[in-house]
């Protein structure tokens, strides 16, 4: 309802719509996170909203590519396939997750302290390396491939580094580690 009067902007103040899109996310995940009951729901049901949200990802490409006639009720409808779409392909990548990474292990405790600072670094990442890329004549798959790769490397060198260095830790959200832990760290094995 909000995006005919306040196109996406991406700007921090005044883009109404995104701010509405992406509190309301952050919200519910917030009121939702301590709920134990959503949870086992999210991972009972996780293919069914895969299938729901493919299904209604579909369903919005297909007005989006011009096979109807088109009107402002098929609009209305698409923008709504794409809203369903949105939620359910959140709603099953949680389920799958709970299902996948429910047990805690040295991967997920690496992966837990990592998503921050790639979170904070990725973007940058993608803008720099296609801003390198652009006019290079490659074909859009190899330019994504690149991208793809060239970002995921970026995160994870950059990560290594930062988790490495302490004045670089809390820039990055990660804890300060104490000096004592530092130093049985750093001795031998």
């Amino acid at each position: 309802m909000l995006f005919p009067a306040f196109p996406s902007t991406h700007a921090l103040f005044g883009d109404w719509y995104n701010h509405a899109d992406h509190a309301t996310a952050f919200l519910s995940g917030f009121l939702l996170a301590k709920q134990e009951g959503i949870w086992r729901d999210l991972e009972r049901q996780r293919s069914v909203a895969l299938l729901a949200a493919a299904a209604c990802f579909a369903a919005f490409i297909l007005v989006r590519a011009g096979l109807f006639a088109p009107s402002s009720m098929l609009r209305w409808f698409a923008a709504l396939a794409y809203g369903c779409y949105q939620w359910l392909a959140i709603a099953a990548v949680l389920g799958f997750a709970r299902r996948t990474f429910a047990a805690d292990s040295p991967a997920r405790r690496y992966l837990t302290d990592a998503i921050f600072p790639y979170y904070i670094l990725h973007q940058t990442a993608i803008i720099v390396i296609a801003h390198q890329l652009h006019d290079s004549g490659l074909s859009a798959g190899i330019e994504a491939s690149i991208v793809i790769l060239g970002t995921a490397l970026t995160c994870v060198a950059s990560y290594e580094i930062v988790r490495r260095v302490a004045w670089l830790r809390p820039l990055f959200g990660l804890r300060v580690v104490p000096r004592t832990l530092r130093r049985v760290e750093q001795q031998p094995a």
